[in-house]
């Protein structure tokens, strides 16, 4: 047996020799195949032919490496296990190829890739715990508006001259110099005027003026017995003295007076006018209208 692996191997180098020279003759020629390039391939091919023979038989004396007729499972096994990456193997010399180029040579598939790692799926979102009610302060009571104090305007008449009462219309009251309770703005709750109220000197006639009057804070003034002073304010006594400074100095805005011959309303303070007109003009049309109003027994005298 040993014999006859020696012949075997010595067989296989004169055939390798004779191989060689073939090939050299095959890359002299410009062009067996078609290219130079073929024939590179040709060289690699006998090449490959010469190796795979002598391996062939050196593998038949000593069973190292597997025949031809050995399975192609065995082969793959064997051979692609050294070509990672690579389609091709030759199962004698090992050598492996990006193209086949023998039909003995071994196609090595591509290991399948490794399965993709399990997709883990997110863990569901924790439920939060709604937050607590806040607390609402309740909203402050805010206080009823205080009530309105009782209007204390009043309508009132003021005698005096047509031309005058054009004047005052137009523009406003001003207080006059002298008085019952001094100097200030004389009204009487009718539209008329009682003969014992006429001043010769200061009186005018002819025309009434109608006139809303805020009166405010009110003085109740009084006349001492036996005092007749009608022009500075001595005979009106009024909150805390005389007359209008007396009724001022008390925090009052207007005067409420009887001399003895009927009631008479007095303010110092234009701007306590809230509105006026004219009534009437003439002595009997401004009578007829209080006569209509107030009747007979206001409107006489």
């Amino acid at each position: 047996l040993e014999n006859f692996s020696l012949i075997q191997r010595a067989m296989a180098r004169i055939l390798l020799a004779l191989v060689l020279a073939v090939a050299n003759a095959s890359n002299s020629s410009v062009n067996l195949r078609g290219s130079a390039a073929s024939g590179a391939n040709d060289t690699e091919a006998a090449l490959e032919e010469a190796e795979d023979s002598s391996l062939r038989a050196e593998s038949v004396a000593t069973g190292i490496l597997p025949s031809l007729k050995s399975s192609s499972a065995s082969r793959w096994q064997w051979c692609c296990g050294h070509c990672p990456g690579q389609p091709y193997c030759s199962p004698y010399s090992q050598r492996c190829y990006p193209q086949k180029w023998q039909s003995y040579w071994v196609y090595c598939p591509s290991p399948a890739p490794p399965p993709p790692p399990p997709v883990i799926a997110p863990a569901p979102p924790v439920p939060l715990a709604p937050a607590p009610p806040v607390p609402q302060a309740p909203a402050p009571s805010i206080p009823p508006a205080p009530p309105l104090p009782p209007s204390t305007s009043m309508t009132l008449y003021h005698i005096t001259s047509p031309e005058v009462a054009e004047l005052i219309v137009a523009g406003n009251f001003r207080p006059g110099s002298s008085g019952w309770c001094g100097g200030a703005i004389y009204f009487v709750p009718v539209p008329h005027l009682l003969k014992s109220k006429f001043n010769p000197e200061t009186t005018n006639s002819g025309a009434i003026i109608e006139a809303e009057v805020d009166m405010g804070t009110t003085c109740l003034g009084t006349r001492p017995d036996g005092c007749d002073n009608g022009f500075d304010g001595q005979c009106c006594l009024a909150g805390d003295g005389t007359g209008t400074a007396g009724a001022q100095a008390a925090g009052c805005n207007s005067i409420h007076f009887n001399p003895g011959d009927g009631d008479e309303y007095l303010i110092w303070n234009p701007a306590q006018v809230l509105s006026k007109r004219i009534l009437c003009e003439g002595e009997q049309k401004c009578h007829d209208i209080c006569l209509e109003r107030f009747g007979e027994s206001l409107c006489v005298g």
